[in-house]
């Protein structure tokens, strides 16, 4: 059951969700801008990828930032009229952060040896503070993000937009040696068990609220 905002906004408990989602989503992303800077210091090692050593790099930045970002513009639009789903964005947003600092902090890898450095106007600026950022390796973001959106979204035609997004992806930022193979096929496994972590703590919250 979908609430339009005015329905939502009646509910306290659920407006301060809103609201505490927000500010942990930016103190999250904030903290993650610095773990990361920290990781591209630290030691680490190469992973033997042999699908990538099969593969001459190329430069699709512009290809790549183009579907990933095109993708989050569609996925707020059809978002933003429905409280629950940008709530759900965000909180799902945060899990993965949050479990990316994990997965990248036991997995310590060195960029492949022949990368090609995804230009990402956005993550530049914001998230890697102005540098150029190759340690954020263990599991792909930009994958995970897609196929979050994925399963997020309702409409059954638009899942499988987002899911050929998410493999165009894989395959060029493979293409471009950003990651490695196991980052991509690691990313649709972590976005799932993301998606039913929130799918499952958002179901116990939302009924609890509305009960009282």
């Amino acid at each position: 059951m979908l609430l339009s905002w005015k329905e939502y906004i009646r509910h306290k408990p659920l407006l301060w969700e809103l609201l505490i989602s927000a500010m942990v989503l930016i103190v999250v992303a904030i903290a993650f801008s610095f773990f990361l800077a920290w990781a591209e210091v630290r030691e680490g090692f190469l992973f033997d990828d042999p699908i990538l050593q099969s593969i001459t790099p190329h430069d699709y930045s512009t290809i790549t930032f183009g579907i990933t970002y095109g993708a989050l513009l569609l996925m707020l639009g059809l978002s933003v009229r429905f409280p629950q789903q940008v709530v759900q964005l965000m909180q799902a947003y945060t899990l993965l952060l949050l479990l990316r600092t994990i997965t990248i902090y036991l997995v310590p890898l060195l960029p492949p040896v022949h990368i090609i450095p995804l230009k990402d106007p956005f993550l530049d600026g914001f998230i890697y503070q102005g540098g150029v950022n190759l340690r954020d390796l263990f599991f792909s973001g930009h994958v995970a993000t897609l196929v979050l959106f994925a399963l997020i979204v309702r409409p059954a035609f638009l899942k499988v937009g987002f899911f050929i997004a998410a493999l165009a992806v894989s395959i060029f930022i493979l293409l471009q040696h950003v990651h490695y193979s196991i980052d991509v096929m690691a990313a649709p496994l972590f976005a799932f068990i993301i998606f039913r972590l929130h799918q499952w703590g958002s179901k116990r919250w939302l009924k609890r609220d509305l009960n009282r």
